[in-house]
């Protein structure tokens, strides 16, 4: 609602021609407002900084097997699944759990661009649960 008084964005509804297109526009403006504070909370979290955090813990515990890999996300393409789930976009859930949350980035998407009541994330990388806490600050400053 906040971003309607762009001329970019209710120019382009304004033309849509079919719903869908409207929500679309609708779920890209809303994405284009929300992604600056996703990528603000994790500039000082680099995804090879997080990597190697990561790979550091694994191997002082003996976890390096291949069992657990560290992969980061990028909001764009977690926001565009979370939003093909029918009804995702606009309903109000429960609760969001992230297993394996690593530095908090799928977490912190959620609580962005989702309507959840609560998000949690669970890491059991003493590492990475402190770079999640620290990014889990940025993100409320912001």
């Amino acid at each position: 609602k906040f971003f309607w008084t762009s001329n970019k964005w209710s120019k382009l509804i304004l033309e849509a021609k079919h719903r869908t297109e409207v929500a679309r526009i609708s779920k890209v403006a809303l994405l284009s407002k929300l992604e600056p504070y996703w990528t603000s909370t994790f500039k000082h979290f680099p995804e090879t900084m997080c990597r190697d955090q990561s790979k550091k813990e694994r191997n002082m515990l003996g976890l390096a097997n291949g069992m657990f890999h560290f992969v980061e996300i990028s909001i764009r393409p977690f926001t565009q699944a979370l939003w093909s789930v029918p009804d995702m976009a606009s309903a109000s859930y429960g609760t969001f759990y992230d297993l394996g949350s690593g530095s908090g980035r799928v977490a912190i998407a959620a609580a962005l661009v989702g309507n959840f009541k609560k998000v949690v994330g669970i890491e059991i990388l003493s590492n990475l649960h402190q770079i999640s806490e620290k990014a889990k600050e940025k993100y409320l400053e912001n």
